[in-house]
């Protein structure tokens, strides 16, 4: 399981009860994935959503909208969560 460490969700940063909350949920996912034998990996998802899962190229133009990637060098289109959901996975 890859955990990404740096999000920026707001709960996260802004810490108190929010920010607890989100720690909450994050050491029980990761008892859960201990406890079935599934190793967490914490990683830093910098890139991830404007570098290409098909060719490598990473440029902040990739990332078109919010939710829209598009590689600029090989074509390479999808939604940009699912393409660092793609990178993270190969972590």
């Amino acid at each position: 399981m890859v955990y990404a460490t740096a999000l920026s969700i707001g709960e996260a940063k802004t810490g108190g009860f929010h920010g607890w909350a989100f720690r909450k949920l994050q050491s029980f996912i990761e008892y859960k994935a201990l406890e079935k034998g599934i190793p967490v990996v914490y990683v830093d998802p910098k890139n991830t959503s404007i570098t290409c899962p098909r060719c490598g190229y990473t440029d902040k133009a990739n990332r078109r909208t919010q939710s829209l990637f598009r590689c600029i060098r090989c074509g390479f289109q999808h939604n940009a969560d699912v393409v660092a959901s793609l990178n993270l996975s190969r972590l």
